[in-house]
């Protein structure tokens, strides 16, 4: 039994009385609906919902998903429950006919006296008349002590919901309800409503959440009665809820506890979810209780206030709210494999014996675009050439519509050797030919810049100590947003607090360099081919090690800036820019398994302006 704080009240309902006033409300609504509207509505309806379709269909099959393609609830049954004025009747069937006998079917006519003789395969036929509230009918026909064993799924909605298929994709809703694990789930909702003038409005997104990166589903606290689907188990225990106030005269209550009570049940990974991926058109058509007279906000507003006073530990507050969001990384793990082979990512791959040359030397990597900056090239080759340390230095020249001007370096330097790649991503720097390689640590650099030996002392001996990890000294800071989606921070406003180390001046192990060849496809194909790179391979090397980036004190000297393969219009679309790419990337791993903040500053082995000897 459900735990509950024992009340009394004294509101009894007095059921002849409220048959006979819902049946005066019945009538009264004849001659208030119009036919015609409905036509327009339907009509007006497809059309919108086909578009909403396309763009869910266009969202999941850019992430490789394949839609009804696995049908996840093979062998089980599902109800569906409805109640139906008589002259939706015909459309209503119509509908139910779209899903083939994949769902059996409640349907109460509540309107009138109403003599169906039709034998229909799937549908059951009842004639509860007067009209009374969906939780009256569901009562008394759907009471879990009487209804088939087989019925594993039960899902309930409104006659003004759009569910016919193809204009909701059910399979796809379904298929979303068993991955996510929930005991009540609920479509998201698109409306269309009637204005005074006789206009029809289209509220997108009634929740207002939006869709951001590849969230497809939120997991929330609460969830309405007009198109919710339970589990068995989670109906069991609305049912009892429903039992142990008796309220049967308004629909009110329910939504706000019932999603404290699964979650108790059976803990907070099986509570409500809202699948945000598939909405259902709402047609806003005013059936049933049209009128919100004193007495109807009376009836509700007493049910509010005895769900609240009898099962507090469960009351939502009144107040939508979102705990977490599922993405198409935690629906099809299958299809979004771990960017690389998980045995590639263990500890003894990073290994580092500073006493072997392999480690103790590093190769330095610099990426080039243009020859504006070509004069900066002599003067940091002459500097990192002579550095004992560095063992070979490699010049990736990425503008294959331009003449190489990184050519004349191979002979002027006997470290340096200049590889032309054939695209002008910024990717280039993480996605080169480097199986050649001799040395564990790659220092990666900017080519308008001259870093100074102790800086690259103090980042080399700090990385030697934890190789798996990254360590450079440009930081910059993500904040993950409400909805799901990450804000990036510019350098000022990291100073406290920082996850992100730029490739500017940053040395981490080769083996990343592997790691990132295997990342999918489809998420290069969703970064800027100018941006991003550095966020991916901060993000990859985090999601490796669990471990914080490591930002150290260093000192360089700025050269020639013009010429750089980024092309910033403004400062307000770079940091959206670099939002939507963190988003991007961050889902792909997860969210919470590729950014770790810090405000850990690491000391130096050998502290700048001391060369070790």
């Amino acid at each position: 039994m459900l735990s509950k704080d024992r009340v009394t009240f004294s509101d009894s309902i007095s059921s002849n009385k409220f048959a006979f006033l819902s049946a005066i409300a019945c009538f009264v609504y004849f001659f208030l609906f119009l036919i015609h509207s409905w036509t327009h509505l339907v009509h007006t309806n497809f059309h919108q919902v086909d578009a909403l379709d396309a763009q869910i269909f266009n969202t999941v099959a850019y992430a490789g998903v394949q839609i009804g393609g696995k049908q996840m609830v093979a062998g089980s049954s599902i109800l569906g429950v409805l109640q139906v004025n008589s002259e939706n009747l015909d459309g209503i069937l119509k509908k139910i006919e779209s899903y083939s006998g994949m769902v059996d079917w409640f349907i109460n006519i509540y309107d009138k006296e109403f003599n169906f003789t039709r034998q229909i395969p799937h549908v059951q036929v009842f004639n509860q008349h007067p009209c009374l509230t969906k939780i009256h009918f569901y009562h008394s026909h759907v009471n879990i002590s009487e209804l088939d064993p087989a019925y594993e799924y039960i899902f309930f909605l409104d006659e003004d919901m759009e569910f016919g298929k193809p204009f909701f994709n059910f399979d796809l809703f379904l298929d979303l309800a068993v991955r996510t694990g929930s005991s009540i789930v609920q479509t998201s909702v698109e409306k269309l409503s009637s204005q005074t003038d006789g206009s029809i409005h289209h509220i997108t997104n009634i929740h207002n959440i939006p869709v951001t990166g590849q969230n497809m589903a939120y997991v929330t606290n609460t969830v309405e009665t007009g198109r919710v689907m339970y589990t068995r188990k989670a109906w069991e225990i609305a049912y009892e809820l429903v039992e142990t106030t008796q309220i049967l005269d308004s629909d009110w209550g329910l939504d706000h506890v019932i999603c404290g009570a699964v979650t108790a049940k059976f803990g907070s990974d099986k509570g409500c979810v809202i699948i945000q991926a598939t909405p259902l058109m709402h047609m806003d058509m005013k059936t049933h209780f049209r009128k919100e007279d004193d007495k109807r906000k009376k009836q509700n507003s007493n049910a509010n206030s005895i769900y609240k006073s009898m099962f507090p530990s469960y009351w939502d507050g009144e107040k939508f709210k979102i705990s977490r969001m599922l993405n198409m990384v935690d629906l099809y793990p299958e299809t979004f494999a771990e960017p690389y082979d998980a045995g590639l990512c263990s500890p003894e791959q990073f290994e580092v014996d500073i006493r072997v040359p392999l480690y103790s030397k590093v190769t330095i990597v610099i990426q080039g675009y243009d020859s504006a900056r070509e004069s900066n090239y002599p003067k940091f080759l002459k500097e990192y050439q002579s550095w004992p340390e560095v063992a070979d230095i490699i010049l990736l020249f990425s503008n294959p519509s331009a003449p190489n001007f990184m050519k004349q370096f191979n002979d002027r330097f006997d470290k340096v050797t200049v590889v032309t790649m054939e695209t002008s991503s910024i990717h280039n720097r993480f996605l080169f030919p480097h199986h050649s390689i001799r040395t564990k640590a790659i220092l990666s650099l900017d080519d308008d810049m001259l870093l100074s030996h102790q800086s690259f002392i103090c980042m080399l001996t700090t990385w030697q100590m934890y190789p798996s990890s990254l360590v450079g000294s440009e930081q910059r800071m993500l904040e993950q947003n409400e909805d799901g989606s990450w804000k990036y921070r510019w350098g000022y406003e990291s100073e406290e607090s920082w996850g992100i180390i730029l490739t500017s001046n940053m040395i981490y192990h080769k083996h990343y360099l592997d790691l990132y060849e295997t990342i999918g496809q489809h998420i290069f194909d969703g970064l800027p081919t100018r941006s991003g790179e550095d966020i991916l391979m901060n993000i990859l090397i985090t999601h490796c090690s669990k471990h914080e980036v490591i930002r150290v004190q260093a000192e360089y000297e700025s050269l020639v800036q013009e010429g750089g393969i980024h092309r910033t219009k403004d400062s307000k679309s770079w940091l959206q820019q670099r939002s939507n790419i963190a988003t991007h990337i961050l889902t792909y791993f997860g969210n919470y398994l590729g950014y770790i903040s810090t405000s850990k500053a690491y000391g130096c082995v050998f502290p700048i302006g001391h060369t070790p000897s």
